[in-house]
């Protein structure tokens, strides 16, 4: 006998002791990590030449403004048109609906 059709197998065991813990999310809707690595991402793409983004190590600020908006500050160094490697601060600022706003200023 030849049964065709969808097959579905879910795994769920009564003796299983283990479960999935949720992430704690530090600020309600991301976590720190996760708002740095989105907020390194956005900057990168609007870099003019994205491979040329270095962030500097450790010199970034993770912060909640009371209203609830997720704020990082980030300094970084991106090559120019003329070949030149200047100094940048981003700041990525994330909201709870899922926007993200970018503001990058020499620094």
């Amino acid at each position: 006998m030849l049964i065709i059709g969808p097959v579905v197998i879910i795994g769920i065991s009564a003796n299983s002791h283990e479960q999935s813990v949720p992430k704690k999310r530090d600020f309600g809707f991301i976590d720190k990590s996760g708002a740095l690595i989105l907020c390194e991402d956005q900057l990168q793409k609007m870099a003019k030449y994205p491979s040329s983004v270095e962030f500097v190590s450790g010199n970034y600020q993770v912060y909640q403004e009371k209203k609830g908006d997720v704020i990082v500050v980030e300094n970084f160094t991106a090559m120019n048109s003329f070949g030149a490697r200047l100094p940048h601060q981003g700041i990525c600022r994330l909201r709870k609906n899922g926007t993200v706003k970018i503001n990058i200023t020499d620094r």
